[in-house]
């Protein structure tokens, strides 16, 4: 949650947080905590538009990373670190960052917030 806080602190863009409906609390928690918007799960086809009209988006490897991919959207995108996937699954946005976890196997919310924060900062120069 940390890493919100800083990039919150860093841009005046207005910050939403989508989960899976697994993460729903947590996300709904975190939003309430940061005073960002908190976007509830709902379907792809939604997502994907949400992600259509963003600047940025931050989320670990998953299908949202090619979605903003695929639109040209700047994408911050957290993984495992697995050197061969990096390679294979990387984000093809004109601007992109990938944030690796330092040990491998080692997975994505053992990330530190330095790094996330670090990336940021490359992105949006």
């Amino acid at each position: 949650m940390s890493f919100i806080n800083t990039i919150k602190e860093k841009t005046n863009k207005k910050i939403i947080l989508v989960s899976d409906k697994i993460h729903s609390e947590t996300a709904r928690t975190i939003a309430s905590e940061t005073t960002i918007f908190y976007f509830p799960p709902t379907t792809l086809q939604i997502i994907s538009a949400l992600i259509s009209l963003s600047d940025l988006l931050i989320s670990p490897d998953t299908s949202l990373v090619h979605i903003a991919s695929a639109f040209d959207i700047d994408v911050l995108s957290l993984t495992t670190n697995a050197p061969a996937n990096q390679t294979k699954f990387a984000p093809l946005s004109t601007n992109h960052q990938v944030i690796t976890a330092v040990s491998p196997h080692i997975s994505v919310p053992f990330i530190e917030v330095e790094q996330v924060v670090k990336g940021y900062e490359i992105l949006t120069k």
